[in-house]
């Protein structure tokens, strides 16, 4: 029955697909100071009271929907625009996880 299972196993390890992970390049805690949604449903844009990385304080950080499709993407905007408003509002601290390229942000938590 070993066999069986370490065989399967090897079976499933072989036709899983490599996936390119690609790894933020800061992560920070901050308030957000500004929103900037006109580009909804797509994206939308943030200021931080805290640089990441090259991203200085107060660099538009930029959130780009996530998802399969144009429904999922605006869902996922619409979700993380309420988190970002909800920060603003509330006044409690967020983290955001981005990358130097062009200041995007890969995560936003509510902290």
């Amino acid at each position: 029955m070993n066999k069986v299972v370490l065989r399967a196993a090897g079976a499933l390890a072989i036709t899983l697909p490599t996936v390119t992970v690609q790894a933020a390049d800061w992560a920070v805690v901050g308030q957000v100071t500004y929103i900037e949604a006109s580009p909804m449903p797509g994206s939308f844009s943030l200021q931080s009271t805290t640089a990441g990385g090259t991203c200085s304080a107060g660099a538009w950080l930029n959130w780009n929907a996530k998802g399969a499709d144009a429904a999922a993407k605006s869902a996922n905007a619409a979700a993380m625009l309420a988190i970002v408003a909800s920060a603003k509002l509330s006044g409690r601290p967020v983290t955001l996880v981005g990358n130097n390229s062009g200041c995007t942000l890969d995560n936003i938590y509510l902290n």
